[in-house]
């Protein structure tokens, strides 16, 4: 379409634009969610389930809410595979949880709980609890004003 207005404005401010909604669709995607996820960095435990072998393997959490965890992992894991994990809480205890596997970008991973006990629940809303979201909802989406 030669002519039109999307080939008149510079590709830059077409770019901006494009940005601009891809920002605006993840934080809404963030926000809107049915389960709210929240920062929270820590080491935690991967325990393997596949085969038996129990293998455990470090992660490093990046959020988490009551339906799963996200994370960086080093190592290679499969979609699907259910997996225990092994999440710090305070005062040096432990709360473990069985998860899959249910996202991978790379050495990205999203673990999404397969069962949560009363008492799991509590003490993952206890680690939630006073945590800010990834992206704050305050975060102006507002393009820059060119004037």
């Amino acid at each position: 379409m030669i002519g039109s207005a999307c080939h008149r404005k510079p590709l830059c401010a077409r770019l901006s634009a494009r940005c601009l909604g891809l920002i605006r669709a993840v934080h809404e995607s963030l926000i809107n969610r049915i389960v709210p996820r929240y920062a929270f960095e820590a080491r935690f435990r991967i325990r393997l389930t596949k085969n038996g072998d129990g293998r455990v393997v470090g992660g490093w959490s990046r959020d988490i809410s009551e339906s799963g965890l996200g994370a960086f992992v080093a190592e290679e894991l499969q979609l699907g595979q259910v997996v225990i994990l092994e999440i710090p809480i305070p005062k040096g205890q432990r709360v473990t949880i069985a998860a899959r596997t249910a996202r991978r970008l790379g050495t990205e991973y999203g673990f999404q709980f397969l069962t949560l006990s009363v008492e799991q629940r509590v003490l993952l809303q206890h680690v939630m609890k006073g945590k800010p979201l990834p992206i704050p909802p305050s975060l102006s989406l507002k393009p820059p004003n060119n004037s």
